[in-house]
């Protein structure tokens, strides 16, 4: 016993359910707690990116889809912000009601500390998502832009279900 203070206490089955239903709301508390802090965090992002277009340049590019996502469901949309990897091919997806009828739109950000642009592969994926997914139409963020030849292979089609922004795009959907 001194060694090892060990009691043990036996228990019936509804004192087992009590037990494991504590632990069950002490952790879905933090999970509340940690997606509560990121949205803060996010809606400060966004605000001081509207007040300082260069505050991007600081921004990891999980926090810059948090921070869209975020900017998304102030809009009025329903948000939902993807995994950080293995996303097939998307970082939010938003649902809204368009006229009466349901519609579903996501949202690829490539926020690239190197600040590499985005050329026609990365555009002709996210085409394929939208496509494959029945979506009504996407929106693909570049911080840094995109390549020269980025939209040549883009039919009109292509250009009417999905919309373009950069930099400036984002600075923009911060105010």
């Amino acid at each position: 016993r001194q060694a090892m203070p060990l009691g043990i206490e036996l228990i019936d089955l509804d004192a087992l359910r009590a037990w494991a239903d504590r632990i069950d709301m002490a952790s879905s508390d933090a999970a509340f707690e940690v997606r509560e802090l990121v949205q803060v965090m996010s809606r400060g992002l966004a605000l001081l990116i509207a007040r300082k277009p260069d505050a991007l340049d600081h921004i990891e590019w999980r926090q810059m889809e948090q921070t869209i996502a975020e900017i998304f469901d102030g809009l009025g949309f329903s948000v939902t912000l993807t995994p950080g990897s293995k996303d097939g091919g998307k970082d939010v997806i938003l649902e809204c009601e368009v006229g009466g009828q349901h519609a579903s739109y996501v949202i690829e950000v490539k926020h690239w500390r190197a600040r590499n642009r985005v050329g026609s592969a990365a555009l002709s994926d996210f085409l394929n998502v939208i496509a494959r997914e029945r979506r009504e139409g996407g929106l693909f963020l570049s911080t840094y832009g995109y390549c020269d030849n980025a939209f040549e292979q883009l039919s009109e089609v292509d250009r009417q279900r999905l919309r373009f922004g950069d930099k400036e795009k984002m600075v923009a959907l911060s105010h």
